[in-house]
């Protein structure tokens, strides 16, 4: 972690030392980098203190009634911006048929949403967490979010799937330890999915790769539901 706090740190101090001597165009290019390098500390340091809050005794599950399809939109609107040009970003419901289909996205429209007891702003922390490791690692296909309602096993199924790179099958459980990293050149701490994972437990909940799917990557996230 040492190594994952001090490059932004360092390029922020560099630049900023910088900015007296530059120009106009080399000040607002030094300003960006700067920024871009203070949000990836800023959410490493998120990252850490979500993790810890999480696995702490003291962490409590707020159960609330939950729209899945708004959910799940909201999750993928805040990941919109930084899908690459080209590629497409879908939602779909393996209950439902009825699919809005726009020049680069396609996403579910119905009135019968299923109401989830669940906390809301985890589960969207978690399928974000997902949504944004698919960003990284898709530069071209589509990256879609599901869900379908197994109402005689009484759980929700969500997936997340890619057509980016992948995982080897050796790394399909090692990416959900702290810091681990598939591509050690793709920026972040590695931490998403370990926090997605303990999200997963604290719901009563499993989160894993499926190893079957071979044209990129798919998470599979069981939420169980009571009465």
């Amino acid at each position: 972690i040492s190594h994952e706090i001090r490059t932004p740190l360092n390029a922020i101090v560099g630049f900023a030392d910088l900015l007296q001597d530059a120009d106009e165009a080399e000040r607002n290019e030094y300003l960006k980098i700067i920024k871009n390098n203070t949000d990836m500390l800023l959410g490493l340091v998120n990252d850490v203190l979500d993790l810890s809050r999480l696995e702490s005794d003291s962490f409590s599950v707020i159960l609330e009634d939950c729209d899945l399809s708004e959910c799940c939109q909201n999750a993928q609107e805040r990941i919109r911006h930084r899908v690459q040009p080209g590629v497409k970003l879908g939602f779909t419901a393996s209950d439902d048929h009825f699919i809005l289909k726009t020049d680069d996205h396609f996403i579910l429209k119905t009135d019968d949403h299923f109401i989830l007891k669940t906390d809301d702003l985890r589960l969207q922390q978690l399928l974000n967490n997902l949504l944004s490791n698919a960003v990284k690692f898709t530069e071209q296909g589509e990256i879609n979010l599901d869900y379908r309602v197994d109402r005689e096993n009484r759980q929700v199924v969500f997936t997340v799937t890619d057509t980016g790179c992948g995982i080897p099958l050796d790394k399909q459980e090692v990416i959900f330890d702290r810091f681990a990293k598939v591509n050690e050149f793709i920026p972040g701490a590695g931490l998403g999915l370990p926090i997605a994972r303990t999200i997963a437990i604290r719901l009563g909940g499993t989160l894993t790769v499926d190893p079957d799917y071979d044209k990129g990557a798919r998470f599979i996230f069981v939420h169980p539901f009571g009465e």
